[in-house]
Order: C-alpha cells, then sequence, then structure tokens
C-alpha cells in the first residue's frame, strides 16, 4: 500500500491503516506474526551483509471504492500477502542454506495501493491493463513480481490465477493474479494463500528449474501430495488446484487448466480413496529446490 509520500508500505502498516483494533482478534493468524518482537514483513533479510540475490514481490488488491484507495485490503487479502511472505522467506533460507553459488538471499514484500479495473475480462487482457495500471503509477519501479489480488469469484475466464511470465524475463519483471474472490467464494482461506503462493513462484521458475529437479518442465509437478491419514490427503501450494482429477468438486472445486502428470510429481501418494483434501502452505522439497536454482540462476547480480 503507498503511503502518503507514494511509497509502499509493510504488512504491519497495512494493518494498522485499516485499524488495528478492529482486526486484533484475528492479526496473529493473518499476519503470520507471534508478538511484538517477530521481523518486520515488509523487509526480512537474510543476513547484516550484502545480499547475492533478493526476491522481490509487490502485491496490490482489486480497489473496492474509488474514494479510498486502501479499500481492497481484507482479512482474505491480507492473508494472501502474509502466505507469500512466508513462502519468499522459506525458499530465501532455502537457497542460501543450499546452493553453492549463494552466500546471501534476501526478500521483500511490500503492499501496493488497491487497482481499479473493469470486470469481466480474461486472463491475459486483465494482467496486460494491471501491468499498464503499475507503469503508470510508478515508471520507475524496482525489478519485481507483481501480484494482483484480484476478486472476481465468478470470472472463468481467469479461473483461481494466472502468470504471464518469470521475473527474470523482462527488464519490469513479472506480473500475476491470484483471483482470491473466486477462491474465498468456492474453497476458502487455505486455497486463497495456497493461490497466492502458486501465482508468485510461477515467477520464480521455469521448466528447466522444474526438469533439472523432477525430470518434467511442468511447474505444477513440483508440488507434492501425501496422504496424511485415513483418506485425508495433503496438497502443497505448487500442486494445488492440480492434485486431485481434472473434474470439479475434487481437490478443489473448479480444477486447474495448466499441465499436470500425477506421474511426474515430486511426490504424490495418489487419489484413490481419498474423501479430504487439505491445504499446506508448506512447500514441497522440490518447489523449493527448483526455486533455489532459479534464484541463483537468475537473480544474482539483480
Amino acid at each position: 500500500m503507498s503511503g502518503d509520500d507514494g511509497r509502499f508500505v509493510g504488512r504491519r502498516e497495512v494493518l494498522a491503516a485499516l485499524g488495528a483494533a478492529a482486526l486484533a482478534p484475528t492479526a496473529d493468524e493473518v499476519l503470520g506474526l507471534s508478538g511484538a518482537s517477530a521481523p518486520s514483513p515488509e523487509h526480512a533479510p537474510m543476513t547484516t551483509g550484502e545480499a547475492d540475490a533478493t526476491l522481490r514481490v509487490r502485491t496490490y488488491p482489486r480497489l473496492a471504492s474509488a474514494a479510498d484507495r486502501w479499500s481492497g485490503w481484507s482479512l482474505a487479502t491480507l492473508a494472501a500477502h502474509g502466505a507469500v511472505g512466508d513462502a519468499l522467506d522459506a525458499v530465501a533460507t532455502y537457497a542460501q542454506s543450499e546452493r553453492d553459488g549463494l552466500s546471501a538471499v534476501d526478500w521483500k514484500l511490500e503492499a501496493g495501493a488497491g487497482v481499479s479495473l473493469p470486470p469481466g475480462l480474461d486472463a491475459p487482457t486483465l494482467i496486460e491493463r494491471f501491468a499498464e495500471t503499475v507503469r503508470e503509477r510508478d515508471p520507475d519501479a524496482e525489478h519485481a513480481c507483481h501480484l494482483l489480488l484480484w476478486s472476481e469469484p465468478l470470472n472463468f475466464r481467469i479461473g483461481y490465477g494466472y502468470t504471464r511470465s518469470d521475473v527474470a524475463a523482462a527488464a519490469e519483471g513479472a506480473y500475476t493474479i491470484a483471483n482470491v474472490g473466486a477462491t474465498e467464494r468456492w474453497d476458502g482461506r487455505a486455497v486463497t494463500k495456497n493461490m497466492a503462493i502458486h501465482e508468485t513462484l510461477h515467477a520464480f521458475l521455469t521448466g528447466e528449474d522444474a526438469e533439472a529437479v523432477i525430470g518434467h518442465s511442468c511447474e505444477h509437478n513440483l508440488g507434492a501430495v501425501r496422504h496424511v491419514g485415513d483418506g485425508i490427503a495433503e496438497v502443497t501450494p505448487m500442486a494445488t488446484a492440480y492434485a486431485g482429477r481434472s473434474t470439479p468438486m475434487d481437490e478443489t472445486t473448479w480444477s486447474g487448466r495448466g499441465c499436470r502428470d500425477p506421474d511426474a510429481f515430486y511426490r504424490h501418494d495418489g487419489v484413490d480413496g481419498v474423501d479430504e483434501w487439505r491445504h499446506t502452505t508448506e512447500l514441497s522439497e522440490g518447489t523449493l529446490d527448483a526455486a533455489a536454482r532459479y534464484v541463483e540462476h537468475q537473480l544474482t547480480g539483480d
């Protein structure tokens, strides 16, 4: 969210702007903060020195009221924003620990003012209009992944989300959409969080990274589907909307329309006998490995 001076702000400031007193009962759940000693989620460096690479993401909700540029920030969009921060932290920590070419990796997550665009657009058109808005608002914006937290539950041309390219593919970065309104309407908060992570991580992955880890170029297959109890399967973010059968009312109410191959997933324990699907924001080892490769190969020197 932009401050009065036009800057972007972090999750704590977003919460304060919305009214901490009103949201206090659910603040810890929404923002993933454990107390006053928690690090600022706006910029959580992994090291006190200069980073080899930084994962940068800016989030923008759909504007709910033209009279208030802060409108659009709700419990759902804040939860999605916070989940993305947790995922960035996990990738940065893993990359710094596991990649020999990286000694220090940072991440930066910022919240922007709401975006007003017409309803009913298809995904490629919406993402281009979103990109135009970001360019007009901040022509000198730093290289980042720009995530639109859209809200249009009945627009099946957008579905649950869409990502145009990875962040290194263009000088201005990447543009991606998570349709929070749809996931909240049809599946609930756990899927909302996972799809926000899912679409963001598409911007920090390529088919080559997936191929190196799982022998298959489909990025969705980097996810994991684990049986965690009798008839219960747990799904990680990159597998969300792709873990079950490609039919409605299975793992998610509406299935993803992109690539999938259950036999090529980093881990997939199968769908037979599953009658309950759970979603975890924890990233699979395969996702972490592929994203860390991307950070090392594409973001160093950024």
